[in-house]
């Protein structure tokens, strides 16, 4: 009898303990808005830039746009000298991701 007592309270310890960490977090998904994407870049936001990055991801919205439907909406891309004409490069949290790259589209 005790010990399904013990199991019973080490599991709703266990429990409590799951969702207070994965309560905590900091990295809420937030919903892309174009103007705070622009803003972010101009004041080096990086952090803001990756969780709207996270929300494209996971609603696969750049998923079969063409190259000017996603610099409608991601706006400019940056420009390198050895990037290809069918690549384009945003800067997400001191990291570069291609929209070539699987992650992305």
């Amino acid at each position: 009898m005790k010990d399904k007592q013990y199991v019973k309270f080490f599991g709703i310890i266990m429990l409590l303990t799951l969702l207070i960490t994965t309560g905590c977090g900091n990295d809420k998904v937030l919903v892309f808005d174009k103007e705070k994407w622009i803003e972010a870049k101009a004041n080096e936001s990086w952090s803001l830039r990756q969780k709207m990055a996270q929300y494209l991801i996971g609603e696969q919205t750049l998923i079969g746009k063409d190259k000017m439907e996603i610099i409608e909406l991601l706006g400019k891309p940056e420009e390198y000298s050895n990037v290809s004409k069918d690549e384009m490069y945003y800067t997400i949290s001191l990291q570069l991701y291609s929209t070539k790259h699987s992650c992305i589209a």
